[in-house]
């Protein structure tokens, strides 16, 4: 027996060392490679001072959770892991030219429904998303009137005929709805959050409508695909295919396949053959069998340049703040029109090196608030106290 002991202590001995030994190496390589501070991509002028004396969060690095660095590990943990309260709301529904049914789901239990004046969040989610209910919980905290804006055709909507079908991009039905509630609300302060394509929908919406008409003090996106012909590269390569595209098809074809008994008993057809529809494994090859002959595109290259909000960006001149990470399978890096930033005083990119889509985790066990989420709560509670630095 002590000839066995002798033989296996240097051995033993050995990975006593090499375990601390690595461990340091692991944690060296991750605060100096991996912790880093984002890049905030803005021209000079009064958001970006904004910025700088208000949103703190930005003065640390982003410490990524460790065993979920890589970008589709910090996208599907996000989802997977976090913990949020569930969001009770009571449902507004108006009608918005056209005959097109649109929602709002208030957040309820607000004890000041009758203060006019009470100031607003407007929260857009991207495609089958729900509510994020960490910041809409904390905005109704700092004394936001919570709003939730609902997608034509989801959550109970109904669609009358296939041209109520949404289009990529389109902002129609987020003017509507914020016409909607300034209508309702004169004197409320209306700020606008969102992520994903809910991100595209609010950047178009503030690029074709100035200032003057939307209603808007300020927004703050999250993920935002700038440019959707970049996306389609990005998400078609083999790995995304499988790991996301696949099920962005499979929600498309189920969304419109819960409206065409609707079209059918209203007497309308369909431009597309259902069972071509079906065959449809991305959500290009989706736009390529429905969308281009519904909407009358020549191809998807002209749809998805209509689309993208990137090419208008330097036309926003409503104070925006957009978080995205370079690692952002559906928002690759190349598509992120940094000129644009460089030289808008009204738009603001806050760039991380690490989060995924819509991931930003951090933390040995993420559950709470994520990065993203934090620099969106402090830029809503700088907004109720200091809005007019931004006038």
């Amino acid at each position: 027996m002590a000839n066995i002991a002798n033989i296996l202590l240097p051995y033993i001995l050995t990975w006593k060392a090499i375990l601390p030994i690595s461990f340091g190496l692991l944690t060296s390589y991750y605060l100096l490679s991996i912790v880093k501070k984002p890049l905030i991509v803005a021209a000079n002028g009064k958001l970006k001072n904004f910025i700088d004396n208000h949103i703190k969060t930005l003065k640390r690095p982003f410490y990524p959770t460790p065993w979920a660095i890589n970008s589709h590990l910090q996208t599907i943990f996000r989802a997977a892991l976090e913990k949020s309260p569930e969001v009770d709301c009571q449902r507004e529904t108006i009608i918005a030219p056209g005959g097109i049914q649109l929602g709002i789901d208030w957040l309820c239990n607000d004890e000041h429904q009758d203060h006019k004046d009470k100031p607003i969040v407007l929260y857009v989610p991207g495609i089958g998303a729900k509510a994020r209910s960490n910041c809409l919980f904390a905005a109704k905290g700092m004394g936001y009137r919570v709003a939730i804006c609902c997608i034509r055709g989801n959550d109970g909507l109904t669609l009358s005929k296939p041209s109520q079908l949404p289009r990529l991009g389109d902002w129609t039905d987020l003017g509507a709805i914020i016409d909607h509630i300034h209508q309702k609300y004169p004197k409320a302060m209306i700020n606008v959050i969102g992520i994903s394509l809910g991100g595209m929908v609010i950047c178009n919406y503030l690029a074709e409508v100035q200032p003057a008409q939307n209603y808007v003090c300020a927004a703050c996106v999250v993920s935002t695909p700038f440019d959707m012909k970049m996306t389609q590269l990005s998400l078609e390569t083999w790995f995304n295919t499988k790991m996301y595209n696949v099920y962005l098809a499979e929600f498309m074809i189920k969304y419109l396949n819960s409206h065409v008994s609707s079209f059918k008993q209203n007497g309308h057809s369909l431009p597309f053959k259902l069972q071509d529809v079906d065959k449809c494994d991305t959500f290009s090859q989706f736009d390529q069998c429905v969308s281009l002959p519904l909407f009358g595109y020549p191809n998807l290259s002209t749809y998805y340049k209509v689309a993208s909000p990137g090419v208008r960006m330097g036309k926003i001149k409503t104070p925006l703040v957009c978080v995205n990470a370079v690692d952002d399978p559906f928002s690759p890096f190349a598509g992120i029109p940094m000129d644009k930033f460089d030289h808008s005083p009204d738009i603001a990119l806050i760039l991380t090196s690490y989060g995924g889509h819509v991931g930003f985790i951090e933390g040995l066990w993420p559950t709470k608030t994520t990065y993203a989420d934090k620099v969106c709560i402090e830029f809503l509670k700088a907004l109720l106290e200091n809005h007019n630095q931004l006038s």
